[in-house]
């Protein structure tokens, strides 16, 4: 199943109308119905996490095993769910999406952090 079959089964779980989900991201309704209709090549990261955030769900959750979204082959993306959880697979995932000032940043504050707690 693929990204935009995956957002109208969640959307449609939650009891939330293409209008309703919408409004919530800062989308036309139409675009919503082009997400989950296929219409769409690849939709915006930043958009993936707005209606991840609106649906209650992980970007993982709507991207499943799409081609488009996901780097890792099947076998590995399988080894990464025994190793990680949803929470750090959605931060690896978010982190990826970064520029490399940001995951420089992110990189010191995680060396401070740690040089902190020792």
């Amino acid at each position: 199943m693929f990204v935009g079959q995956n957002l109208k089964i969640k959307r449609k779980e939650k009891g939330i109308s293409t209008t309703q989900l919408s409004k919530e991201i800062g989308v036309n309704q139409s675009t919503i119905v082009r997400y989950e209709n296929g219409q769409v090549r690849r939709i915006p990261n930043d958009q993936l996490l707005k209606i991840a955030d609106c649906l209650g769900c992980s970007v993982d959750e709507l991207v499943g095993d799409d081609p488009k979204y996901t780097n890792a082959p099947k076998k590995r993306r399988k080894v990464y769910s025994k190793v990680f959880t949803e929470e750090e697979q959605e931060l690896i995932f978010r982190y990826r999406q970064l520029p490399a000032l940001a995951q420089k940043i992110i990189k010191e504050i995680c060396d401070l952090q740690l040089s902190v707690n020792k």
